[in-house]
């Protein structure tokens, strides 16, 4: 998403129209946006759909009143959301923030990461064997549960296969300088791995 502005010189800055100031405006109506309505809607198993802000980039040079400000934002799909809708949904909402503030702002481009969000039947085999291998082998949370991250079942399951999303550590540590995963849990996710292969082997 892009900002306009007007430059000028900062020593003169009423002459130009600061666009950070006008990105300001339109990150609080994009927060406004998530509060109210995006993070109301959940699913049973990954929680709440969210939109956030993750990049903002503004300005050439110290003494220049920036004419631009590009904003990245994130938007994370729960399953039953419909893509073309949120992307409507979002240029509604830049829509808002250009009618009350009298700014100029656009999506430049889109730039899907995973894809939509994808959902197994909690009665597929590999769901079964998925929660007989975590329970057989100590998994701490029984299932089935959500996975709020990216990964690349989503990609498998625009194909039509199925799967499940296994693995050791947490998300509350993930992306973090002290990134880390308990080694018990290394050894017990290698473990249901194990299993879960050997069980969809078997005939039947």
């Amino acid at each position: 998403m892009r900002v306009y502005g007007v430059t000028a010189h900062s020593g003169t800055p009423d002459l130009g129209r600061n666009a950070i100031y006008d990105a300001a405006r339109v990150i609080k109506t994009v927060a406004a946006h998530h509060a109210a309505v995006v993070k109301r809607r959940t699913h049973p198993l990954v929680g709440a759909a969210s939109l956030t802000i993750t990049r903002a980039l503004a300005g050439v040079a110290d003494n220049v009143v920036p004419d631009r400000c590009d904003l990245l934002l994130d938007r994370r799909m729960i399953p039953g959301e419909d893509e073309e809708k949120v992307k409507r949904e979002i240029a509604e909402v830049l829509d808002v923030a250009a009618a009350r503030f009298g700014l100029r702002a656009e999506i430049i481009d889109y730039k899907p990461t995973t894809g939509g969000s994808a959902e197994t039947p909690a009665d597929h085999p590999i769901v079964r064997a998925s929660l007989e291998a975590g329970q057989r082998n100590g998994a701490a949370k029984r299932g089935p549960l959500g996975f709020e991250g990216a990964c690349d079942l989503v990609h498998f399951h625009s194909l039509g296969a199925r799967g499940t999303v296994i693995g050791p550590g947490s998300l509350a540590q993930a992306h973090k300088p002290d990134e880390f995963v308990p080694v018990g849990e290394f050894v017990a996710a290698s473990r249901i791995y194990r299993d879960v292969v050997v069980r969809m082997l078997q005939p039947g």
